[in-house]
């Protein structure tokens, strides 16, 4: 399968600078909110954005910074030092693997395959599997891969990421064409699970290579169980 286009998204005051997809996002939560606009971006380039098969990762760093708002302030009525407490339901739905996939269906006028791999680490790697399987087998002739995730403590912080996969390279331009992806069972490192994090440093190896591309998932990006290898040449 070949990579056509990505697209990242970290700026939260980007989104603002595109009036209309701010007010169709701005109730969500901050992974969705990026991961919709890489998601936006990326669809741009398909033939058929709704007949594109449509991939999903919750962020790992689930809730956010509102929920856990939220839960201070419950926190502090039951020591007798209750204040207002207001907490908009959309921002307790931090899942991007429903929340974000129903707004993309929405928004694309898209009725294929739909499939949400949640917020466990390393699942990066199965939706580059699940697409190249699909791919190859013809059931879509696209897919649209898209991750968020944030950073609880560090506030208003996050990170998304969207892939376009097709089963042709793009016809103007350089693509990549993913040739195998290798797992090796190994146990004996630590993971940091972020859901976007690893597709990021993907698409920057990918930048600094030339024709040719091994790449070794890094640990922390991975599982916690498999050693995952990317091969990838230049179309």
């Amino acid at each position: 399968m070949y990579l056509i286009r990505a697209a990242r998204w970290h700026d939260p005051a980007e989104l603002r600078r595109r009036p209309q997809l701010w007010r169709r996002v701005r109730r969500f939560n901050l992974p969705v909110q990026l991961a919709v606009a890489a998601a936006e971006d990326v669809a741009a380039d398909a033939r058929d954005p709704a007949t594109a098969a449509l991939l999903s990762l919750a962020p790992c760093h689930t809730g956010s910074p509102d929920l856990f708002a939220g839960v201070l302030a419950l926190a502090a009525a039951e020591r007798g030092q209750a204040g207002t407490l207001r907490v908009n339901p959309v921002v307790t739905l931090h899942a991007v693997d429903n929340l974000a996939l129903s707004a993309l269906a929405i928004a694309l006028g898209n009725h294929a395959y739909g499939l949400g791999l949640g917020g466990g680490p390393g699942q990066a790697w199965v939706a580059l599997e699940i697409a190249g399987e699909r791919l190859a087998d013809g059931r879509e002739s696209e897919v649209l891969v898209v991750a968020g995730d944030q950073d609880v403590a560090a506030g208003d912080a996050g990170e998304a990421v969207a892939l376009l996969f097709a089963d042709r390279p793009a016809s103007g331009g350089k693509s990549w064409r993913l040739t195998a992806v290798r797992r090796t069972p190994d146990e004996t490192h630590g993971v940091e699970p972020h859901a976007a994090a690893g597709l990021v440093a993907l698409l920057a190896a990918l930048a600094a290579a030339e024709e040719r591309l091994v790449y070794e998932v890094p640990a922390v990006h991975g599982d916690g169980r498999d050693r995952v290898e990317l091969e990838w040449e230049a179309a």
